[in-house]
């Protein structure tokens, strides 16, 4: 049986795992993309824990998925500073 994380995982290795901006601007489109996909899974770990902290045995598994989503939250306000820091590094060639 396929898990429904299989699509994800292929999508990320195929289209993400090769990406090679040609610009400050393609770099900064994909940097920012970088920062929502890292939010939506932090908003699906959410999602999935909300789901299962109404089952009975799933305490652990609950505790385990806040903590990851914590995780994928810190990461994406990592991402958006690095994000706002290549802006700022690169405003000349982003025109402004």
């Amino acid at each position: 049986m396929a898990s429904p994380f299989d699509p994800v995982t292929e999508a990320i290795q195929e289209h993400l795992a090769g990406w090679s901006p040609d610009s400050a601007d393609e770099a900064l489109s994909g940097l920012r993309g970088i920062t929502e996909v890292i939010s939506s899974l932090r908003d699906a770990l959410t999602a999935i824990r909300g789901t299962l902290e109404e089952r009975p045995g799933m305490a652990t598994t609950v505790a385990s998925l806040n903590e990851l989503a914590g995780h994928a939250g810190h990461l994406a306000t990592l991402a958006d500073e690095q994000t706002a820091a290549f802006k700022d590094e690169h405003k000349f060639w982003l025109g402004g």
